[in-house]
């Protein structure tokens, strides 16, 4: 669209572009936009998305390849412990030097 050139909608009125939201920023706060607050949301949003299908494609792949029985508990056991430990890191206590094991 040219410089000064507006678009009409049907019933006369403006129609609204990134353009109009346009604010005096720093640098570091309007990226990657810059001052073009409506750019940096069309970035938000595509980040957004591309985050949210790798979200998609790692459950699939998870499911798919069977990795999912190494995330699932198979075994009530394993829930004293873990709620023990949930206790510690709530409490922002560290945990004993028993419970860490390099390998």
């Amino acid at each position: 669209m040219a410089p000064g050139h507006q678009m009409q909608t049907a019933q006369g009125g403006r129609v609204y572009t990134s353009l109009m939201d346009e604010k005096s920023l720093s640098p570091l706060i309007g990226l990657p936009g810059r001052e073009n607050i409506g750019l940096g949301r069309h970035w938000h949003g595509l980040s957004t998305m591309l985050r949210v299908l790798n979200g998609i494609v790692y459950v699939v792949l998870l499911f798919a390849t069977g990795l999912w029985q190494g995330i699932i508990p198979t075994s009530w056991d394993v829930f004293p412990e873990a709620w023990e430990t949930l206790k510690v890191y709530l409490g922002f206590r560290a945990p004993g030097i028993e419970h860490f094991t390099p390998l």
